[in-house]
């Protein structure tokens, strides 16, 4: 599908000619290590959602600011979108095209960590290159496997941050029963603070 992209005052807007929403965002405002929460499109995120009612985002991944390059690193179940299931490295502006993304929100550390988030960021990018598997048990204890947000919440906790403080939430999925690190706790994290939001 066809997207249009503008760029205009350090701003990048886009719109597909399906006549999805426009995603906006000054690439600026983002930094190395930033969580950044998307909306999609497809069945599956509609299903997160209601699953996760806390939340209006149904995926997360990590900023990875790369030269002048921005990328998210993020990890989705296989499928004709995400190939084999792997931890990606994707470019922004594909993260967020219009045909894949309804809304988005960027969070960050609250407070001034030093290092702490490019040490995210290292580590992320160290489950990318190690080529790590989607875990399709969502056993947040296993790392050899991920989900989107136990990779985000691995990545952080192995540079010293817990970003749930311990707090796994217990939810009965209509396949699985048990602890999850769901989108909404990374949400209300007391880390994080808001820097950015594309309506859903």
């Amino acid at each position: 599908m066809l997207t249009i992209l503008l760029f205009c005052n350090g701003s990048v807007y886009h719109q597909d000619q399906a006549g999805n929403k426009k995603i906006i965002y000054q690439e600026s405002v983002f930094r190395n290590g930033d969580i950044i929460f998307q909306r999609g499109r497809n069945v599956a995120s509609t299903f997160v959602v209601s699953v996760d009612s806390g939340s209006v985002y149904s995926h997360v991944g990590i900023i990875c600011k790369s030269k002048n390059h921005i990328f998210v690193i993020h990890i989705l179940p296989e499928s004709n979108e995400s190939k084999e299931g792997l931890v990606r490295r994707e470019p922004l502006g594909d993260f967020l095209s219009p045909e894949r993304t309804s809304g988005f929100a960027l969070y960050r550390l609250s407070d001034n960590k030093g290092t702490i988030p490019s040490r995210a960021v290292d580590v992320a990018t160290s489950f990318f290159k190690k080529r790590i598997h989607y875990d399709y048990d969502m056993d947040y204890k296993n790392h050899g496997k991920l989900y989107c947000t136990e990779l985000v919440w691995w990545a952080y906790r192995m540079a010293h941050i817990d970003l749930i403080d311990g707090k796994y939430e217990s939810v009965a999925f209509p396949f699985y029963k048990g602890k999850y690190i769901l989108i909404s706790t990374l949400l209300k994290s007391r880390w994080l603070e808001k820097v950015s939001i594309n309506p859903v």
